[in-house]
């Protein structure tokens, strides 16, 4: 049976492990990890490789996916995010964060069934950025409705960019407030908590935290520590 320190390194020396099968032959009856990498900008081509591998998987034994990305395109992270939600079949999804899940990144990791961490593997926070203009660039959606709150209830005149990001920011939110509900209902997380920890904001987006500052979150997620 193949380690997890083995596949992390054939990661990092972007290799193929050596049990894992080529696509061009048939998969050994023995015991073989099903791997499957989702690396850098997750964008459309990052979707077209992960089902063409999850398609290959074994469904009745573990998938590991290894996961070291920044984030990217929202459409692609949600397909692939219920995939694995979806996902049927007595094997588990294990994810695996070598380094980093950023963003979207975070977002997959939280659908796997388990995660292996080191001690110095990080995870962030999943708010949607949208634009809002030139001066202000992408910001993220619950920071965008907190500010509209506050000039209306200080009676602030809006400003155009600010009123369009507005609306397109409660969509997102809502967006996120249905995708939490059915992640937690099929993973059993602490709905309100995985909200507040990782979608409303509460953290800047670029925040980073440790596998010791998830766990302690106390957010019901499976993490066991390599």
């Amino acid at each position: 049976m193949i380690s997890v320190s083995y596949l992390v390194t054939s990661y990092i020396n972007n290799k193929t492990p050596q049990e894992a099968p080529p696509i061009t032959t048939k998969p050994k009856k023995e015991l073989s990890p099903n791997v499957i990498i989702i690396k850098d900008h997750i964008n459309a081509k990052t979707y077209k490789k992960f089902i063409s591998a999850y398609n290959k998987t074994n469904k009745k034994k573990d998938i590991n996916i290894i996961i070291h990305s920044q984030g990217g395109e929202l459409m692609v992270i949600t397909a692939i995010c219920d995939c694995i939600l979806n996902h049927k079949g007595p094997g588990k999804i294990i994810g695996i964060i070598p380094f980093y899940a950023f963003s979207g990144g975070t977002e997959i990791a939280l659908c796997c069934d388990e995660l292996l961490m080191s001690p110095y593997s990080l995870l962030s926070p999943c708010d949607v950025l949208i634009s809002v203009n030139k001066e202000v660039g992408y910001t993220s959606c619950p920071y965008i409705a907190n500010v509209i709150t506050e000039k209306e209830t200080n009676n602030i005149n809006l400003d155009e960019n600010w009123a369009i990001a507005n609306i397109k920011a409660q969509k997102y939110i809502d967006l996120s407030k249905k995708f939490i509900t059915k992640l937690c209902k099929i993973r059993n997380y602490d709905e309100n908590k995985i909200y507040e920890e990782l979608f409303s904001g509460k953290y800047t987006h670029d925040t980073s935290f440790t596998t010791q500052q998830i766990i302690d979150m106390n957010l019901g997620l499976k993490i066991t520590i390599i």
